[in-house]
């Protein structure tokens, strides 16, 4: 996140927007010094329903596999 002047912030709106919407913060500066914070809206929590359907769409994981390959990058020595 690079400070944005405010002169800046108010010819390219639509950027800050932007990288806003893509979870970014925007400070703005005047004169060189920071005067205020943009930041995104915290997002809304999925419902439970949907969040049921997500994991049902999850795809399969051996955890045997898993934690062989998690042993593999922890230590591949072993």
């Amino acid at each position: 996140m690079a400070p944005s002047t405010a002169f800046e912030l108010c010819n390219h709106c639509s950027s800050a927007i932007n990288q806003m919407h893509d979870g970014e913060h925007v400070i703005v500066t005047q004169s060189g010094q920071p005067v205020a914070e943009l930041r995104p809206l915290r997002r809304r929590n999925a419902d439970p329903a949907t969040l049921l359907n997500r994991w049902r769409h999850l795809p399969h994981v051996d955890p045997d596999k898993m934690r062989r390959d998690m042993d593999q990058i922890i230590d591949p020595f072993m």
